[in-house]
């Protein structure tokens, strides 16, 4: 496939990501945020799995499981200063206060 065809799909996983945090499925948002990553990862695109690393982080955040949350938040932030990516500023809010 292409990765103008594998990038759709992962916004389209995203956003089904995203409906399920606001249904408060947070299991099933992980397991679709996981997959726009592996998505991300085979395209190699860093700011991709930063930002579905800070939405799994913030999936395990919501359903009160912090370890892990600070685990994807770290992931995150990782991918972020490898990328130069500063406007997903949003792990780094939240891993400060689970700090």
């Amino acid at each position: 496939q292409s990765n103008t065809i594998r990038k759709s799909k992962c916004i389209a996983l995203n956003s089904l990501g995203n409906i399920n945090i606001s249904l408060k499925q947070y299991e099933k948002a992980i397991e679709i945020f996981k997959q726009s990553n592996a998505l991300e990862k085979s395209m190699n695109s860093e700011i991709g799995q930063a930002v579905n690393l800070a939405n799994i982080g913030e999936a395990y955040e919501l359903s009160e499981q912090i370890d892990s949350a600070k685990y994807y938040y770290e992931q995150s932030l990782a991918f972020n200063n490898k990328a130069h990516f500063e406007q997903n500023r949003r792990s780094c809010v939240r891993l400060e206060g689970l700090l």
